[in-house]
């Protein structure tokens, strides 16, 4: 099986059947040279019969007090296949109701077993894109009585593009901040508070404490920002579990950096390995990326696109305007 450019074999949608068991009902393989994908013919699905099993042997459907009860709560499975060097990484879900037909169904993304680390690091972003395809492979049974591959080829694709851009962002240091030190003192130069001002207070004494915060604030101010605002920043991406995209306009991009570097300092140095700093090859959204800078001329109308794409999106994140000097916090779908 040949692997993409994120890494990814293949794509595997597999059902449960209590009589007969797991069965394998659409794949999609990469080609050979990685640049795209092709779905399978049945007759190719046997090579994929482990895959299904893996995932799905054991399971037993009962009545579903709702037709989409399992889809709202995913189950994950990372398996790790040896005999084949792959690595299944797969959300369970019910389609159908208890009143008309209803299935388990099962959708798996495979890696080389090689990139187990990278995939360990992505894990939560994987899982993100699963909950979404889940929705949408939901959606078109539910629709069609049955999985069309017609239906799901154009989801299957953005999806696989959206980790083929976090993979690229995760292998590559130029596009990220991970190359930054576990200390964040080492590198306050560039953000706009020092380094010792995060988590210290708690060690100083009121007058002391004061007068940290002091010059925290005016760092701040000689950067052009308001303590309110930055305070309001860094509270709403802890919120939103350390997602984050800072927007901006060209103009103030050494800004976006700061801004960035200092949200970084909340993040550990696997999230750090998942952020993107300012790069004019990739200044689009990514989903799943902890932190991401982008430039814009027009700001409010960014994040309104970024706030209507939230609901397509699982894990919630914080929109920081650097040059509105705004903070939102999108309203996302739960999966």
């Amino acid at each position: 099986m040949a692997s993409s450019e994120c890494g990814a074999n293949a794509l595997v949608i597999s059902s449960w059947d209590n009589i007969f068991g797991p069965s394998v009902e659409l794949v999609w393989q990469f080609s050979p040279d990685g640049g795209s994908l092709n779905l399978c013919s049945s007759s190719s699905h046997g090579a994929y019969a482990m895959v299904a099993r893996s995932s799905l042997d054991g399971e037993m459907l009962s009545d579903a007090p709702d037709s989409l009860s399992m889809a709202l709560s995913p189950r994950f499975k990372l398996v790790l296949l040896h005999a084949k060097q792959l690595i299944v990484h797969s959300i369970l879900f019910r389609v159908g109701s208890a009143s008309t037909s209803s299935a388990i169904l099962c959708v798996s993304i495979l890696f080389p077993l090689a990139l187990l680390q990278d995939v360990m690091r992505c894990k939560p972003i994987i899982e993100d894109r699963l909950a979404v395809l889940a929705l949408h492979t939901s959606a078109s049974f539910v629709a069609n009585d049955e999985l069309s591959a017609a239906a799901l080829e154009s989801t299957v694709l953005r999806i696989l593009h959206n980790l083929f851009m976090v993979f690229r962002v995760s292998s590559h240091s130029a596009n990220h901040i991970g190359q930054l030190s576990s200390d964040p003192s080492a590198d306050s130069s560039t953000g706009v508070f020092l380094g010792d001002d995060i988590g210290v207070k708690s060690q100083l004494n009121e007058a002391d404490a004061t007068a940290v915060t002091a010059e925290a604030k005016q760092r701040i101010r000689m950067h052009g920002l308001s303590f309110d605002f930055m305070s309001a920043a860094i509270t709403s991406m802890l919120q939103s579990f350390s997602y984050a995209v800072i927007i901006g306009h060209p103009n103030d991009a050494r800004l976006i950096q700061s801004v960035m570097r200092t949200l970084s300092f909340f993040l550990t140095v696997d999230q750090r390995m998942l952020c993107r700093v300012l790069n004019a090859s990739q200044n689009t959204f990514v989903p799943g990326l902890y932190l991401q800078a982008i430039v814009t001329d027009d700001g409010a109308q960014l994040c309104a696109e970024l706030q209507s794409r939230a609901p397509e999106h699982t894990r919630p994140f914080t929109v920081v305007d650097v040059t509105a000097q705004t903070v939102c916090l999108p309203a996302q779908r739960r999966c």
